[in-house]
C-alpha cells in the first residue's frame, strides 16, 4: 500500500465528508443557519506539541481549512460556521480514556448554540476554550488583531498572498 492509499480514507472521511454534507444541505441553509464541523486540535498547525499521527493530523488540518473557507464564503449569506474540538473522548480510538461521549456532545451543543456571525470561523474546544488558528497566532505574536491581519491580506490581493504575509509576520 502506498502512502497516498493509506491516507485516502482519512482524507475522505475527515475532510471531504464534511464538504460533501455541507454542499448537499446548502439549499436548506438560510440566513441564521449554522454549520458545525467536528475536528480536532490535532489538526492545529499552531498547537502541535507532540508530533506523530501524520494521517490523522493531515486530515484534520484539511478540514480546519475547509471550515475557515466555508466561514468566509457562507458569511455573506448569513450562515455561521464553527470548528469544534470535542476533547479527548472515551472511544476505541483513545483506548476508552477521556470524557464520556455524552459530556463531549453536551459541550458541542453549547458551542453550536453560541455560534453566530460574530464568531463564525472560530475554533472551539467543546468546554468553551477558544483554540488558536494561524491568524490568531499571528495576531497575538504581532499584537495586531486577526481582523487587522485579514484586512492587510485583502489590501494586498486576497488569500493568494496569505502565505507571503504570514511568512513576513512570522519573520518579524
Amino acid at each position: 500500500q502506498t502512502l497516498a492509499q493509506a491516507l485516502a480514507p482519512r482524507i475522505r472521511v475527515n475532510a471531504i465528508g464534511p464538504l460533501r454534507v455541507t454542499r448537499a444541505l446548502l439549499g436548506n441553509l438560510h440566513d441564521g443557519s449554522r454549520v458545525a464541523i467536528v475536528t480536532s486540535r490535532m489538526g492545529s498547525i499552531t498547537d502541535n506539541s507532540s508530533g506523530a499521527y501524520y494521517g490523522y493530523r493531515l486530515s484534520k488540518t484539511a478540514v480546519n481549512m475547509l471550515g475557515m473557507t466555508l466561514a468566509r464564503d457562507l458569511e455573506r449569506r448569513g450562515i455561521a460556521v464553527a470548528l469544534l474540538h470535542p476533547g479527548m473522548v472515551a472511544t476505541d480510538m483513545t483506548g476508552r480514556r477521556g470524557v464520556s461521549v455524552e459530556h463531549a456532545a453536551g459541550g458541542l451543543i453549547q458551542r453550536i448554540d453560541e455560534l453566530d456571525l460574530d464568531n463564525t470561523g472560530s475554533f472551539w474546544h467543546a468546554q468553551g476554550e477558544r483554540l488558536e488558528t494561524v491568524l490568531s497566532a499571528l495576531a497575538r505574536r504581532d499584537a495586531v488583531t486577526a481582523e487587522a491581519f485579514a484586512a492587510e491580506v485583502d489590501a494586498v490581493g486576497g488569500a493568494g498572498t496569505f502565505a507571503a504575509l504570514a511568512e513576513r509576520h512570522l519573520a518579524g
